[in-house]
């Protein structure tokens, strides 16, 4: 099943909370990037443009 596991068997709630914090930034990042591809998108530049 793996998710509820990993939490139960953490040992150390700094580290947790460390790992908890680095993935939100991350998943905040890639938000804040999608949303500026989608708006390039919808002003009709092409996503091979943006790289």
């Amino acid at each position: 099943m793996g998710g509820f596991s990993e939490w139960t068997r953490a040992k150390d709630p700094g580290k947790l909370s460390a790992a908890i914090e680095t993935k939100i930034t991350a998943q905040a990042e890639y938000v804040v990037w999608r949303d500026g591809v989608v708006a390039h998108l919808e002003r009709g530049v092409q996503a091979s443009d943006l790289y």
